[in-house]
């Protein structure tokens, strides 16, 4: 809706001014293309507003890398530099391509602001872009971020009989969790359950059998643990022969039901956070920071606003290693019988992966490698044998234990920041191969 030559768009979360001889040509439900008047002799160009989730635990630094990477080939970058959009801190980048022949100048900003990403996508031919660059940037500094509408809860489950998959909130997993003790389910619950009976997953108020996998290492579990990053958490189970994970969706309260060997869960779990090989810088050194200054940094990275407690700026080593956040992404374990938890949260940034360390009172970032933290996850397969559980004691991270003696977890509460999912898991139920595709 334009007013007063100002674009606004509140379900999206954004407010625009639109600059001399910038026309709307469309608009959807992910944002609206515009058309820049061209100087005399040279055709309009074309700019592109979107909004977008963003994908939980991914910073802008990586946004901005899988754009550029997602690029044509001989595509070439001339430039790339922080910037604002609005109020949050912004990438912009620049880049020279050819289209039929035709040299094109493609200029982006991108910017992370309350679960959403922005992004303003310029483009005209090379020979032009003198004439439209005052333009692009005067139509960026016209643009400022609101709060956009969330979409509501969804109550309604999915369930597929042949595959054993199933996509239902969290409640409803509880409430199918209850009925396979034979407990009567919530009451809070009941519209959940009754979803579950009319997709199929409960039958005579027992949960259907392709569901019995799944649901088995959830019912006695050696092992309980939450994967979580922003404001989202997924929980899993395990014992000495299956695992089970309950993923979030998007950022609705839905989840998805995933069985798995346990074997293999270090491998999912590992594909989950995206770790893998990073070239970090010689000589980084460990930094000391206190939590509210480590959230702070986070937030500023995720184009949050950082809480109001803040108050003394970070070190500035801190602050270098948080420097283009690509993932943030914590486990807690908490091994049930044993009465022991066992924590690794981590940070990975353009200067490498940091470990979080608890200190007294304080906290550190201790720069480490993708072997070390690999270590962790494949610390988390229940074993039966003495022996082998002997061996699995002597590989554990020593100084992620906690002795849990004093101190019930509770980790369906949890709410620590964390990790990126890549969503690559399969149906409850349904065999090796289909835990690690997606359905």
């Amino acid at each position: 809706m334009i007013e007063g030559g100002t674009y606004r768009d509140a379900k999206l979360g954004f407010e625009l001014d639109l600059p001399t001889g910038a026309t709307v040509l469309d608009e959807s439900e992910l944002g609206l293309v515009l058309e820049m008047a061209g100087a005399e002799g040279f055709d309009p160009a074309r700019v592109v507003l979107t909004v977008e989730p963003a994908e939980p635990g991914v910073g802008l630094a990586r946004l901005v890398d899988r754009a550029l990477a997602n690029q044509e080939p001989g595509a070439g970058l001339i430039d790339r530099q922080q910037d604002r959009l609005g109020r949050a801190a912004a990438e912009h980048t620049l880049i020279h391509r050819e289209v039929q022949s035709v040299g094109v100048t493609l200029e982006e900003w991108r910017a992370l602001s309350d679960g959403r990403v922005f992004t303003v996508s310029a483009a005209c031919p090379s020979a032009a872009y003198d004439r439209h660059a005052d333009g692009f940037a005067a139509l960026v500094a016209g643009l400022r971020l609101t709060r956009g509408q969330r979409s509501g809860t969804a109550t309604a489950a999915r369930f597929d009989p042949a595959t054993g998959m199933l996509v239902a909130t969290e409640a409803a997993f509880e409430a199918l969790r209850s009925a396979a003790r034979h407990q009567p389910p919530d009451p809070a619950a009941q519209g959940d359950a009754e979803a579950l009976s009319e997709c199929g997953a409960l039958v005579a108020g027992r949960p259907h059998p392709a569901l019995e996998r799944a649901l088995a290492p959830t019912l006695t579990p050696a092992l309980a643990f939450n994967l979580s990053w922003g404001d989202l958490v997924a929980r899993g189970w395990a014992d000495a022969r299956s695992a089970s994970l309950l993923v979030p969706l998007g950022t609705d309260e839905v989840r998805r039901l995933a069985s798995l060997p346990a074997s293999l869960l270090p491998g999912v779990l590992a594909g989950m956070v995206g770790l893998r090989p990073r070239r970090a810088p010689e000589g980084r050194e460990a930094v000391e920071l206190n939590p509210d200054q480590l959230g702070r940094l986070i937030a500023e990275q995720l184009g949050q606003a950082p809480a109001p407690t803040v108050q003394a700026a970070p070190p500035s080593g801190a602050t270098e290693a948080v420097a283009g956040l690509r993932a943030h992404w914590r486990i807690d374990a908490n091994w049930v019988e044993q009465r022991r938890r066992e924590m690794l949260e981590v940070i990975d940034a353009e200067r490498g992966l940091w470990l979080i360390l608890p200190e007294e009172s304080d906290m550190r970032l201790e720069p480490t490698h993708a072997a070390a933290i690999w270590r962790h996850p494949t610390g988390l397969i229940p074993l039966s044998s003495p022996l082998l559980a002997a061996q699995r004691q002597r590989l554990s991270v020593q100084h992620f234990e906690l002795d849990l003696a004093e101190q019930a977890v509770d980790l369906a509460r949890i709410e620590h920041p964390g990790a990126e999912v890549l969503g690559a898991l399969g149906a409850a139920g349904h065999g090796e191969a289909q835990a690690l595709v997606g359905g």
